[in-house]
């Protein structure tokens, strides 16, 4: 049998005895709700095309680092196609419809399969159309 026995920090102080301090680990719930917020892209490069991958939430805090890596995708491509592949995006704020409206006016391709991307692209395909469209004359 195991005997435990608990004093309280204020009892120790009052009779001018120290405690020993007591390193807990760290809450790993904060760490969790982040992961789950993130955004991956990933570049996978042939001999026709980069295609820059991307996964996971399109949201403020990262939809300025799909715009920066296509930024810099684009620096190298050498003749090639850079495409967008958003089949893996499972949350896009209107932030990161922004940035896709964007980069489908720089003339980038996108790629997706899901009902949900699907539609969204359309939408924002449109959108850019008719932003042509009023700035013609």
């Amino acid at each position: 049998m195991t005997l435990h026995i608990v004093i309280s920090t204020s009892l120790l102080k009052i009779h001018g005895l120290s405690c020993p301090t007591i390193w807990h680990a760290p809450c790993l719930y904060h760490l969790c709700k982040v992961k789950k917020r993130m955004l991956k892209i990933s570049s996978i490069d042939t001999p026709s095309q980069r295609r820059l991958v991307v996964e996971g939430k399109l949201v403020t805090p990262w939809a300025g680092e799909l715009k920066r890596a296509c930024d810099q995708a684009r620096t190298d491509l050498h003749d090639r196609e850079l495409v967008v592949d958003v089949r893996s995006l499972i949350v896009i704020s209107e932030e990161g419809e922004n940035v896709l409206l964007a980069l489908m006016n720089e003339g980038i391709r996108f790629q997706g399969c899901g009902v949900f991307t699907k539609q969204l692209l359309r939408k924002l395909a449109r959108r850019a159309r008719a932003k042509l469209q009023e700035v013609k004359p």
